[in-house]
């Protein structure tokens, strides 16, 4: 019994331990700062991560209306609204918080592709 305790214990530890490394990566992604690697262009497609709390390190699509400066654009998103859900949400963003969009792939893949702890791209909710 103690042994199967002790195994138990030991599983709990390692998933935390690997819970907490997913979420530093997660935060070294999000709150990356800096200069912006790619200029975009009005109508270009994106994604946008979040630094928002509760939305730390997640991705939404977004049109470049314009740019602002060296290091803003203004952008609509896709599947964010306004408080009102009358309208797509726009904003001011900063550069680096601006990706351009992943290329595409089969919207399905099959269960037995990935493993516990993989890092996966997933749309839910809003974004």
């Amino acid at each position: 019994m103690t042994l199967i305790n002790e195994e138990i214990n030991h599983s709990e530890e390692h998933h935390q331990y690997k819970i907490d490394e997913i979420s530093k990566t997660i935060r070294k992604i999000a709150f990356k700062k800096g200069e912006r690697t790619k200029l975009f262009q009005g109508s270009d497609e994106v994604e946008v991560v979040s630094q928002k709390y509760g939305f730390i390190g997640s991705y939404c699509t977004a049109t470049i209306i314009s740019s602002i400066d060296a290091n803003h654009y203004r952008v609509k998103y896709k599947t964010l609204l306004t408080n009102h859900k009358s309208a797509p949400l726009e904003e001011i963003i900063k550069g680096y918080e601006v990706c351009p969009e992943p290329p595409n792939l089969p919207e399905r893949m099959s269960e037995k592709e990935f493993c516990l702890y993989d890092r996966v791209d997933v749309f839910a909710n809003d974004g």
